[in-house]
């Protein structure tokens, strides 16, 4: 059984075994929130829990403080204001996860969404208290009636995996940076959708049409990666760029070391 490098985590190639017991966690995590939510659904029915009166496409988009510097997060609240309205998006900035919940059902009390863009990495990272995190997501998000969008940007993260899709377990999506045909396997249900990309507002493709009116040519094609340098992601860039060297070309690598300092937006 070989080990499968995956960036700054080492995780075992699954057996036929493993796979098994994988496949059947899942399920039995799938299986068990199904239910939670259903007894859910049951007891709001009969307790005469009103429906809320709010305008449809109102997002609430979560992330930690830091979270919220990043291009990344910048350009998905910029986008989804061009695109909804500035009133129709909140931010949810998450600033202690011990608190993470109260922050949580704080801002879906205040904000009123009809959509939740829920991020894995916000809340704890511990395997067990991440899980029943995502567990009482899902439980909130139904019983206000908000739509998950689950984005998962580590795909081999096994826990944040799971996490996606307890919380879009009976509605929402989970969105993944490859084609839901590829990875489907790896989920217990079939509300995927993929491949994402990086949002960019319109404000900021326009500042970058400017940038590059006000900057000297470039004569012939450039390739450039941008992002943080890992293994084995170092590694495998290493390769491509002595690929694209034999080839008369040049790969420019525009990136930060491990624990480094983040390349800056305007960079």
């Amino acid at each position: 059984m070989g080990k499968k490098v995956t960036g700054r985590n080492i995780e075992i190639k699954p057996g036929a075994s493993m796979k098994f017991w994988v496949r059947f966690t899942q399920f039995l995590l799938l299986s068990i929130t199904r239910g939670i939510l259903g007894i859910e659904r049951f007891v709001k029915l009969f307790t005469f829990a009103r429906s809320r009166d709010v305008p449809q496409g109102r997002l609430a988009i979560e992330s930690g403080v830091k979270g919220w510097e990043l291009i990344e997060y910048q350009e998905l609240y910029s986008s989804a204001c061009e695109f909804l309205g500035k009133e129709s998006v909140s931010k949810v900035v998450v600033e202690d996860r011990s608190k993470y919940l109260r922050t949580l059902r704080r801002s879906i009390r205040s904000a009123s969404p009809t959509h939740y863009f829920y991020d894995p990495r916000t809340g704890s990272q511990n395997n067990w208290r991440g899980l029943w995190q995502s567990l009482t997501v899902a439980v909130v998000l139904q019983w206000h009636g908000v739509v998950p969008i689950a984005f998962l940007a580590n795909l081999p993260e096994r826990r944040w995996r799971m996490q996606c899709f307890i919380v879009t377990a009976h509605s929402g999506v989970t969105v993944t940076l490859m084609s839901p045909q590829r990875v489907r396997d790896l989920f217990p249900h079939r509300r995927l959708t993929g491949p994402s990309i990086m949002a960019i507002s319109y404000q900021r493709l326009e500042s970058l049409r400017l940038l590059r009116e006000s900057q000297a040519k470039i004569g012939g094609t450039r390739a450039v990666f941008s992002g943080s340098l890992y293994e084995p992601r170092t590694t495998i860039l290493n390769e491509i760029r002595d690929s694209v060297r034999e080839r008369g070309r040049e790969l420019e690598i525009l990136a930060r070391p491990l624990a480094g300092e983040r390349v800056s937006n305007e960079e």
